[in-house]
């Protein structure tokens, strides 16, 4: 063997020795991923916690009840576990110290260095944790297909060690719409017979609320138990969770009853029942139509048979979003607003028949004054709740129906989706304590100017909230804050790298450090709205709404409320270049400092665009004529221009070639 083979084998022997020294390593890398630690609770219930890694360390997420001095350790076969130099075989126990940081180290038979990270330390207070245990399939399916369902095994335990619930699931999917875009997502937990979960009452049917719009988590709940103590029809229970699946902690969220008609939930007639009874198949499973009834739009199926009551009961929602409504599956329109059917879900045509009859029939009298159609209470009750938390979100709005022999009226129930209260921001919309945001519901403009309505309202706003004010909001505030304080934290670190300053979700709310800071904001925004609405309800001060909407290269919402006769002097700027002024609907410029006597709402112009002189040369004439070829297909006009070149190269090398023939023959001629 010659010097140069020698250096070859040589050679290759230390490139593959290199290859296996690599490959050992970046096995090695991720074999803390591995750890899993086990904490006890009460009945022989286990919950397994998966470390959470970011750039810089490891986290362990420890739900309240688990005793941070007594955990168990499991990882991989094949590895060696030291926690701050102290040895750790899998299954013994460790202890670890809640608030402080650990150093883990870790490595294999093989491996020639160990692996050390720093591990932080977290846990909750005061707040159950729910455990979620897949069995037919992966997280990661459903994060793919918001509707796709999965089985498991659930446990939720209160911070004492005791076990609230524990056992199996019928079904676990995603929920939501723009919160589903996000990256901390909303879920149904749905269980085949009823359970109660954590004194709500019993249920089927939970919602895992990720408050993912709302960062501090409390306005959600603090709208549901204001609801509840000032007598909204059906309001929702809810308590907070720290939430884990498949042993990765997901965050702080909001354990609810969902809305639907049940019993405890929203106990009218269940006509969905009743119209499955008197049919054969599956109500999705008959044929959808969409039609037109007086100029209005009306979704329904094609179902043989009706129950013989028809007039109730029926759950339905506002929708004000022309792509969402279309997704829907059962709905109707009156001349003012757009109505879903949350149930009767798959509605027959009778059905909607009827109940858009009953609801044309009661905008129409709510329009001349008449209030017979409605339940006075219940809608002034659902009014004052909203505007005192300055809902922004004019979804989610329900009314429901029962039977006629139960009661014929229509009800305003079941306050929900209170992410965008009290002053929480949707990307660059501007929240302002001074505006009735609820006014611009159609139903809910036509109550406010009825005397009958605003009185009730004045009422009811003196009695229950301006004497129970502290306790109703501000103390209750607190103590949310205190109880989920650190799981708070534990959701910040979970999610911080989710949530960037160019992520929609960032944009879309107020950011803080602390929760602290977000609590102090809100008690700021909220005496801010008590004093207007003194001033509105209690004082009589009239105000009239002044909107400014522009939807120009980003969405731009502004709302002030100016006391009638005086004027609103500055001009909202959205800083678009494409914005060329404020207008009314009858194209009337804004004018500033005018003297406000009326509502008033102004839409955003774009600037006409500059005209350019065509562009006629030979290479933008080719260019139209493959894009007019093409279909004004972008990348078939690649395509075809690549052909065309290849075809120009082929014919001018066959020419090439031709001119030099006749040049050689032409040569050898002479």
């Amino acid at each position: 063997m010659n010097v140069w083979k020698k250096v070859i084998v040589i050679s290759a022997t230390a490139v593959l020795a290199a290859v296996v020294l690599v490959c050992v390593c970046l096995q090695d890398m991720d074999c803390l991923d591995t750890i899993r630690l086990t904490a006890d609770a009460q009945d022989g219930v286990m919950q397994s916690i998966s470390l959470y890694k970011d750039e810089d360390n490891y986290y362990a997420f420890l739900p309240a009840f688990a005793d941070a001095e007594n955990l168990r350790v499991e990882y991989a076969a094949g590895y060696t576990l030291y926690l701050d130099d102290v040895f750790c075989a899998a299954g013994s126990t460790v202890r670890l110290s809640a608030g402080q940081s650990h150093i883990l180290r870790m490595r294999s038979t093989f491996g020639l260095l160990p692996i050390a990270k720093t591990l932080v330390v977290m846990q909750a207070k005061n707040v159950p944790a729910l455990s979620i245990r897949l069995t037919d399939g992966s997280l990661q399916e459903i994060h793919d297909n918001q509707e796709r369902s999965k089985t498991g095994v659930a446990s939720l335990v209160l911070s004492d060690r005791t076990v609230d619930y524990s056992g199996s699931f019928d079904r676990f999917h995603g929920r939501g719409n723009s919160s589903w875009t996000q990256a901390k997502k909303s879920y149904a937990l749905l269980f085949r017979e009823p359970v109660d979960l954590l004194g709500m009452g019993a249920g089927k049917s939970w919602v895992l609320v990720s408050n993912v719009f709302d960062e501090s988590g409390l306005r959600n709940k603090l709208a549901y138990d204001t609801a509840k103590a000032l007598g909204v029809r059906y309001a929702v229970d809810s308590a907070y969770i720290d939430l884990y699946i498949d042993g990765e902690y997901e965050g702080l969220y909001l354990l609810t009853e969902r809305v639907e008609v049940a019993q405890g939930r929203v106990q009218i007639s269940d006509l969905t029942a009743q119209t499955q009874d008197v049919n054969y198949s599956a109500l999705s499973s008959y044929p959808q139509t969409d039609a037109m009834r007086d100029s209005l739009r009306r979704r329904y199926f094609d179902i043989p048979n009706d129950p013989p009551d028809i007039t109730g009961g029926y759950l339905l929602q506002i929708e004000h979003h022309a792509d969402q409504l279309a997704k829907e599956e059962s709905f109707f329109q009156t001349p003012g607003l757009s109505f879903v059917l949350s149930s009767p879900k798959y509605a027959t045509r009778r059905q909607i028949d009827y109940i858009s009859d009953q609801f044309n029939k009661a905008e129409h009298a709510l329009a001349s004054g008449d209030l017979s159609a409605i339940d006075l209470d219940s809608f002034v009750r659902y009014y004052l709740v909203q505007e005192l938390l300055a809902n922004s979100d004019q979804s989610s709005v329900y009314f429901c129906k029962d039977a006629d022999r139960i009661d014929a009226k229509i009800h305003a129930c079941a306050i929900w989706d209170f992410d965008l209260c009290l002053g929480s921001k949707w990307l660059a919309s501007d929240l302002n304590p001074r505006y009735l945001y609820r006014n611009g519901d159609n139903w809910f403009d036509l109550l406010y100017r009825d005397p009958r309505f605003f009185s009730r309202l004045q009422t009811l706003y003196r009695q229950s909230v301006r004497q129970n004010v502290q306790t109703l909001l501000y103390d209750k505030m607190q103590a949310y804050a205190r109880m989920t304080e650190p799981s708070f934290r534990m959701n910040q670190c979970r999610w911080r790298r989710f949530t960037g300053n160019d992520s929609a979700a960032d944009r879309s709310q107020t950011r803080f450090d602390s929760l602290g800071a977000h609590v102090r904001y809100i008690t700021g925004f909220l005496q801010q709205r008590i004093d207007f609405l003194d001033s509105v309800w209690l004082h009589g001060e009239r105000y009239h709404s002044v909107s400014f909407l522009f939807d120009g290269s980003k969405r731009f919402v502004r709302f002030y409320s100016v006391k009638d006769g005086e004027s609103l002097n500055e001009i909202p700027d959205p800083q678009d270049p494409s914005f060329g002024g404020w207008f009314d609907a009858d194209a009337n410029a804004y004018e500033p400092g005018r003297a406000v006597v009326q509502d008033a709402h102004y839409s955003g112009r774009l600037q006409p665009a500059e005209s350019a002189a065509p562009d006629r040369s030979p290479l933008h004439l080719a260019y139209r004529v493959l894009m007019r070829l093409s279909g004004e297909n972008l990348y078939l006009g690649i395509g075809l221009s690549i052909i065309a070149a290849a075809i120009a190269c082929f014919v001018l090398a066959d020419a090439v070639r031709t001119i030099r023939k006749r040049r050689c023959r032409h040569g050898r001629k002479e």
